[in-house]
């Protein structure tokens, strides 16, 4: 790059990173994190592309083939193309820095031969990949799994048990929504029993700040859960970032740029908590030879280390990606009639009364 980046090292090897510019700045940052960390950014893009099979073999081909179904690698380069300037350009900075460590042919981590694989050019939106791998799958999803799966083996009373009772409030606006809302909630009468047991509710965490007046130190604490689990090496990692824009220490996530969820600056400090948001929808879907039309379908291969590789079947609805009641990863024929779990929310539309069977999980329960 033109210009100069300096990257310092204290005692505790953390990374001190000093650019002239802004993109000078997350270009060291790059560098210093693939330097630091470049077997898990490996790790974790591979799993977020669906390519994790290739590195470890038949053990991660049905992971893989969720996420190819799924299409997270795909929404992520979409996302890219829409981001503004300032966003585009901190990320092909940080790629630039990634790209340029790996170029200088360093000694890899271990893991990186025993996998048998080379760490490829690191692209932009891989950065976007690593975001959302760690955190599509925090909540609600496998929450509103379990849920069915409970609800449809045991029915909503140990649900109700289980995760206790909700209360929650429904807000349509007025006109032929509101109209709408009124035929769906007619609609769905037989089974709101089994709906109401699969409402996630609301959620909460911890999150606060204390004055300066209430510690030993004087100084103000702020202080947030982000809910992760144990790793190692950790989820989060440890640098410091200055440049003619900002001086900031914190965390980062290893292959993503910045700190979004805990740093300080000299007056300025921030971190998060995990709100338990219900930012997930799920539908049941029947796939007949109607829905197929509508629904797009392709084929992905999946290369397997150690096995021949394998064929999935990818098939987007209307309402988002499919992912099929078999556990099997291997291609399906779409010919014939199947259940289909696709990211939507579970309270929908009704399926036709002649085909779906009515208890007490109602719409909520797929059949055949």
């Amino acid at each position: 790059m033109a210009g100069s980046v300096e990257i310092l090292r204290d005692e505790l090897g953390i990374a001190h990173v000093r650019g002239g510019s802004l993109a000078e700045a997350f270009f060291g940052q790059g560098w210093a994190c693939a330097e630091d960390r470049s077997w898990q950014m490996e790790q974790d893009r591979r799993r977020a592309c669906g390519r994790w099979a290739e590195a470890v073999g038949a053990v991660a081909l049905e992971r893989d083939a969720f996420m190819r179904r799924i299409g997270l690698a795909r929404s992520c380069e979409r996302d890219f193309a829409e981001l503004g300037a300032d966003t585009r350009a901190m990320l092909e900075a940080y790629a630039a820095g990634v790209n340029a460590y790996l170029a200088s042919r360093p000694a890899l981590p271990p893991e990186f031969a025993l996998a048998g694989v080379t760490p490829e050019p690191w692209l932009p939106w891989h950065s976007l990949a690593v975001y959302k791998l760690r955190h599509a799958f925090m909540e609600p999803l496998y929450r509103k799994l379990w849920r069915g799966a409970v609800l449809r083996e045991r029915g909503p009373e140990l649900v109700a048990a289980l995760f206790g009772e909700r209360s929650e409030t429904l807000s349509v606006p007025p006109g032929a929504a509101q109209r709408e809302a009124a035929a769906l909630a007619a609609e769905l009468e037989p089974c709101l029993e089994g709906l109401a047991a699969l409402a996630p509710g609301d959620g909460g965490s911890n999150h606060w700040a204390l004055a300066g007046s209430r510690t030993a130190s004087g100084r103000p604490l702020v202080a947030g859960d982000p809910h992760r689990s144990f790793e190692l090496p950790n989820t989060y990692w440890q640098n410091h970032l200055r440049c003619d824009r900002f001086d900031v220490i914190g965390f980062s996530f290893a292959g993503v740029p910045a700190f979004p969820h805990f740093a300080h600056s000299a007056r300025v400090a921030w971190s998060i908590t995990h709100g338990l948001a219900d930012d997930q929808d799920l539908f049941v879907e029947r796939l007949g030879a109607e829905e197929l039309a509508r629904a797009s379908l392709r084929t992905e291969t999946i290369a397997v280390r150690g096995a021949s590789p394998v064929a999935i079947e990818v098939v987007a609805t209307p309402r988002g990606p499919s992912v099929p009641a078999s556990r099997s990863p291997g291609r399906r024929s779409p010919s014939r009639t199947r259940p289909s779990t696709a990211c939507c929310r579970c309270s929908r539309r009704a399926a036709p009364r002649s085909s779906t069977r009515r208890s007490n999980a109602g719409c909520c329960r797929a059949t055949t």
